[in-house]
């Protein structure tokens, strides 16, 4: 199916139909370890936590209703769809959905004060020692509302993840930091490349660790393995601009190496021959007419003046075809809007949900719920999950 249209608005089942029942019966709380995430969006973070042994996300909170979907459908545990600036009690809603316990607390506080669009708004911050003022987005301050769970719940482990802007703005570091100290917590701050840690793409995060016992934080080694886009993406059925059927036939890879078959797992019968989530945008005729004039790496000056509908001293980066042999560059939740970004290396159109989600380090098994735009916002808002399994692997030698 091609053409102009949205595609279908997926729906997807919970992974347990009662969590509440789940975890006061069935969950094994004397040999789990229990995360609970903060704004967890679709489950990034929760996934990579989930992927380390002897540890389970038994909680989350987010309050976009179409990614606490993705998230429930694929982590087992309580998902509280409800804004945490309305929360007056964090036991007792954790209580209500049959939490016993929370040993690491982890989340994202959205970023929209620390990314570089937001840059004026933290400079008010800083220029007013960490206090808001009334022309400050409220969302700004959400990572106070995080900090407020931190007291009430005490966790051992306190992980907070945010775009690397977030470091740049003290006041902010030095807030989060102090209440740390008075709460009895050593903490300490780094940013991560994901790189590192077996994602095939640039992406660099900030991450502030608190460790409740007073020790050193533990921060992961990077790995031996790196990957480039082909060893993600190169496998994946070839498909037009526009594309919208959910599942598509899997052709016999060229490309099977590590990081496919690490993708792939899991994937049992029927669904093992086919690929989920694999739909594109509809472009218009131009846009695929300047895409062929594109090679690898090549930006939008190589357009052709009569294909170009965008002003090229302004929108100079406006189309970016990606490159086989490398790294991905960083996929964010700009995706949602257009993707011209990410113009794939030989097709002329631009990246897939799939292969975004590839390219984040989602399995294929990882399904997302809603329209092609929420599944793109989900995916590029997402922490990738092998970084966050790397981080959790480090911490989890500080849980008692």
């Amino acid at each position: 199916m091609t053409g102009h249209g949205r595609g279908r608005l997926v729906r997807l089942p919970p992974a347990v139909n009662d969590p509440h029942d789940w975890l006061l019966r069935k969950f094994d709380w004397d040999s789990k370890i229990a995360v609970v995430d903060m704004f967890s969006g679709a489950g990034g973070l929760s996934w990579g936590f989930n992927s380390v042994p002897g540890v389970a996300v038994v909680g989350a909170f987010e309050d976009d209703r179409r990614a606490a979907e993705t998230h429930a459908a694929n982590i087992p545990g309580a998902v509280f769809t409800v804004d945490v600036r309305e929360i007056s009690s964090f036991k007792n809603i954790l209580k209500y959905g049959g939490v016993k316990r929370v040993d690491i607390l982890i989340g994202g506080p959205p970023c929209q004060g620390f990314s570089k669009l937001g840059k004026g708004a933290l400079r008010s911050v800083a220029r007013n020692n960490g206090h808001r003022t009334d022309d400050i987005d409220e969302r700004n301050f959400l990572f106070r509302d995080f900090m407020r769970a931190v007291k009430e719940l005490l966790p051992q482990i306190v992980i907070i993840e945010n775009v690397v802007e977030m470091e740049s703005y003290q006041p902010v570091i030095d807030e989060i930091k102090d209440t740390f100290g008075e709460l009895g917590y050593s903490s300490d701050t780094r940013v991560l490349v994901a790189h590192d840690y077996g994602v095939p793409q640039k992406r660099r995060r900030f991450f502030i660790i608190a460790n409740k016992h007073g020790e050193s934080i533990s921060w992961p080694l990077t790995g031996d393995s790196r990957f480039t886009l082909q060893d993600a993406i190169a496998d994946l059925p070839p498909v037009p601009s526009g594309h919208f059927e959910e599942k598509v036939r899997r052709i016999a890879p060229t490309i099977s190496g590590p990081y496919v078959r690490e993708m792939r797992k899991g994937l049992k019968g029927a669904e093992s021959m086919i690929v989920r989530d694999h739909v594109t945008r509809w472009h218009r005729e131009d846009d695929i007419r300047a895409f062929r004039y594109m090679g690898e790496g090549d930006r939008y000056a190589v357009v052709p003046r009569e294909l170009r509908r965008y002003r090229d001293d302004i929108f100079k980066d406006k189309y970016h075809r990606m490159v086989w042999d490398k790294p991905a560059w960083t996929v964010t939740a700009h995706l949602a809007k257009d993707g011209y970004k990410y113009i794939h290396p030989e097709q002329d159109r631009t990246i897939s949900v799939r292969e975004a989600a590839r390219i984040q380090s989602f399995p294929d098994r990882f399904r997302f719920a809603g329209s092609r735009t929420d599944r793109f916002r989900q995916v590029g808002n997402a922490v990738p999950p092998k970084l966050a399994q790397a981080v959790g692997e480090s911490v989890i030698l500080h849980v008692r």
